[in-house]
């Protein structure tokens, strides 16, 4: 089969494209060196499908490597997982892969994968970021051990590593999000509104179709895919109908929006208002319902979560002035 290597701006990995039942196909080597992606792109078309690991004949403990490992666990234990997870699996894999990948799988020793925790704090990762590096190779060498081959125990090859999660806390008030509006061209306003208007997640609000939004039952058609629970209908906000009343179209909802992290944080600083990541705007629509007294459990469903800890963890920001509502309420007289 015919392919081709190439790079993306801004990212250091090489990435191999193909084309398969006419349609193009792009896997990333997860290695800046080009001798090893020309390496991998060739071991990779030797099998007979370039995305089936489980033809590759059984290998020799020698021959079998870390990266064969995190392959082999995207490509076959992720069978029952959502596509947003499987993605999720393959980033956290690259900078294992980078640094570990080319380690015998039945050789690795916890003292390497301690020299790669180190590794990564050095470039300057969070602890909570190593530790799911370390989650993804805990479930690629449990894969392994399942599948007969030679691997180290998880509880073996890796250290102990803890990261206390520190969620983010921004979200933006009502005024706020005008004036950030404000300083947005009406098509990245779009995207703010439908954001903080329906709660949906970055990949969500890419996939939205026109086809999605109900006008006649009030109504928005979220088709997430990380969770069962993802792929719901959220009730449609007037002010967000009166401003998709005038666009209706065909096709695409929102447009693709490249550097969107980048364009918010420049916005945010113009407007006078916290930065703000796409993420953010989702707990500004969970903060504003909490605030509003809604519970926990109307506003996981809201936001497709399967249980309301999440909420109550990240998501429902209380506002100050609800807090001191709150205050307010405890008794004063503490002798009736």
């Amino acid at each position: 089969m015919d392919y081709s290597l190439f790079k993306r701006r801004g990212n250091p990995d090489w990435f191999v494209e193909w084309t398969e039942h006419g349609q193009r196909a792009e896997r990333c080597l997860f290695t800046d060196r080009e001798d090893l992606a020309v390496e991998r792109a060739a071991s990779l078309f030797a099998q007979p499908a370039p995305h089936h690991p489980a033809a590759r004949q059984a290998p020799s403990a020698a021959a079998y490597r870390v990266a064969h490992a995190l392959e082999d666990l995207i490509g076959l234990g992720c069978a029952d997982n959502a596509a947003g997870t499987i993605r999720c699996y393959r980033q956290r894999a690259g900078h294992v892969l980078r640094l570990l990948g080319e380690h015998p799988l039945a050789s690795l020793h916890l003292d390497q994968v301690q020299a790669f925790i180190q590794q990564r704090l050095a470039e300057s990762a969070s602890a909570e970021t190593v530790r799911k590096e370390l989650c993804v190779l805990r479930r690629a060498l449990d894969l392994a051990q399942r599948r007969g081959l030679q691997a180290p125990a998880p509880e073996q090859a890796l250290p102990r590593f803890r990261a206390k999660y520190v969620p983010r806390k921004t979200w933006l008030t009502p005024q706020q999000v005008n004036q950030l509006l404000a300083e947005l061209p009406a098509n990245r306003a779009l995207f703010v509104l439908c954001a903080v208007y329906t709660g949906a997640r970055l990949s969500e609000l890419l996939r939205l179709q026109w086809a999605d939004v109900d006008f006649s039952a009030a109504q928005v058609h979220i088709r997430g895919t990380k969770t069962q629970q993802s792929d719901r209908f959220v009730p449609l906000h007037p002010r967000l109908a009166q401003a998709l009343l005038f666009k209706r179209s065909r096709g695409p909802l929102l447009s693709e929006w490249p550097n969107c992290r980048r364009d918010l944080a420049v916005a945010c600083k113009r407007a006078h208002c916290p930065v703000v990541t796409p993420n953010d705007l989702r707990r500004t629509f969970a903060s504003w319902l909490v605030q509003a007294g809604e519970t926990s459990y109307v506003v996981a469903q809201l936001l497709g979560h399967s249980s309301s800890a999440m909420v109550e963890r990240v998501y429902g920001r209380l506002a100050g002035h609800t807090l001191r509502t709150a205050i307010a309420r405890l008794p004063s007289d503490l002798d009736s």
